[in-house]
């Protein structure tokens, strides 16, 4: 089956959204996974953040593999 976007189960590859202000906005790109840690690099900052999927889950983020259908303001 296939998901247009996932709000559990993250993976390296996925874009970050999530809705602000009546739109979704683009918060980077997983590159990097150890353990429960994510390793998420944006255009905002030089380098890798990493967070625990918990942070991410709890803070109402989804993943996609591609952009979502609408352009966004990230």
């Amino acid at each position: 089956m296939y998901r247009a976007y996932k709000i559990t189960d993250f993976e390296v590859g996925d874009h970050l959204f999530k809705f602000e202000e009546g739109v979704w906005v683009n918060h980077g790109k997983i590159v990097l996974q150890q353990g429960t840690m994510f390793g998420i690099r944006t255009k905002a900052h030089d380098g890798i953040i990493m967070l625990r999927d918990n942070v991410l889950y709890s803070e109402g983020f989804i993943a996609s593999k591609d952009c979502l259908d609408k352009p966004s303001k990230g």
